[in-house]
């Protein structure tokens, strides 16, 4: 009983910390903001022991594995070829819309939060694994495979983080049908500019 409760404390802490470490970054996320938005049976929380550099680091081993596991299932289903490639930028699209809080905690990344914390780094999107792990069929020769992945990442991070202007002032997010198709197509065209003999 005691075992599952401690279960139970360690993942509404590890989704609080995902969730506020999405919404404020590390820097501005402290252990006693993470154990009061996590509720009462936080303190029970094995987690909370290895510090918030910990809790960093396991938001991001789940973030990976969440990915790893999304793309080995596209992967399986795809055909090597354009349309597989299609197919990738689609999930990659899908996958951002889903799990938004991924996107976020890198996007903080990018804007030097946790610099002090270099591990991150050494992840390899699975995107990229996808890519360039396998032979592909029917593509231009010179297409350069991991940035085409990186390039499809950033689109879609861009997209899904700040979505599309469309009057002065204004933009339309993902949540907006017609955007998303917009967008979704202009992503499948740059792909196609790519990777088409």
């Amino acid at each position: 009983m005691l075992k599952d409760r401690v279960a139970d404390a360690d993942e509404r802490v590890l989704e609080t910390s995902a969730r506020l470490f999405a919404e404020l970054g590390y820097d501005a996320t402290d252990l006693d903001m993470i154990i009061s938005a996590a509720g009462p049976e936080a303190s029970r929380s094995k987690l909370l022991r290895e510090g918030k550099a910990g809790l960093y680091r396991a938001v991001f081993e789940r973030f990976r594995g969440l990915e790893e596991s999304y793309f080995k299932a596209v992967a399986e289903e795809m055909t090597h070829d354009a349309e597989g490639m299609h197919r990738l930028a689609d999930a990659s699209l899908d996958f951002a819309i889903d799990y938004p809080e991924v996107n976020a905690v890198w996007e903080h990344r990018a804007l030097k939060d946790a610099i002090d914390l270099d591990f991150p780094e050494r992840f390899v999107p699975a995107l990229e694994s996808v890519i360039t792990s396998s032979p592909w069929e029917g593509l231009r020769q010179d297409v350069d495979l991991r940035f085409l992945s990186w390039t499809m990442i950033w689109m879609v991070m861009g997209f899904t983080g700040t979505g599309l202007p469309y009057e002065e002032g204004h933009r339309r997010r993902a949540d907006h049908g017609p955007t998303l198709d917009y967008f979704r197509a202009r992503l499948h065209e740059m792909i196609d500019c790519r990777i088409r003999p």
